[in-house]
């Protein structure tokens, strides 16, 4: 077995945030590239995989795409977690803060990454302040389910802290079958 070969290559990933705040819209993006024409709240945890190919080989992102409403919320949920994505906008940074809380409860020394939704910027709300915006100091990008960003520097950024390969490069992603 080769030194890359015994790193682990699936990761499972929590996405966290208040209801609303675009989990489900960016994980359909991500993994079927459309849009939902509809919204429709998340129920306890829905689960997909993305699958990734970098220069460093293959990955698989377990994602486990969490309701943002606290009765739905179960701690069981976060166990084995490798990483999170905590989802914020300007009116749900309490709410998000308080999940991201509990998720730490359970899984205190593993990544979060900041995602804003653009959708503040799209109400013609002003722009979001660097220090609002950059909650607990951790890695921040903005996002959008609209496809019309590119999420690539993200996902690299984020197999690099979970694969500790800091020279990892991202080949491509959204793959439906891993050779």
């Amino acid at each position: 077995m080769t030194k890359d070969q015994d790193q682990n290559t699936c990761f499972k990933i929590c996405l966290i945030g208040a209801p609303s705040t675009g989990k489900t819209s960016f994980l359909n993006y991500q993994s079927m590239c459309k849009r939902a024409s509809n919204y429709c709240p998340t129920v306890s945890v829905s689960i997909k995989s993305l699958f990734f190919l970098t220069n460093c080989g293959g990955y698989e992102l377990s994602i486990w795409d969490l309701s943002g409403h606290t009765r739905c919320q179960n701690p069981e949920y976060y166990l084995h977690s490798s990483g999170a994505l905590a989802f914020y906008t300007l009116s749900t940074i309490k709410q998000t803060n308080e999940l991201v809380a509990n998720f730490k409860k359970t899984c205190p020394n593993v990544p979060i990454f900041n995602v804003w939704s653009f959708s503040d910027l799209l109400k013609g709300r002003s722009p979001i302040d660097v220090k609002v915006k950059s909650q607990g100091g951790r890695p921040t990008y903005s996002t959008s389910s609209m496809g019309d960003n590119d999420d690539n520097v993200l996902w690299t950024d984020f197999l690099r802290v979970l694969t500790k390969k800091p020279n990892l490069e991202l080949v491509k992603h959204n793959l439906n079958d891993v050779d």
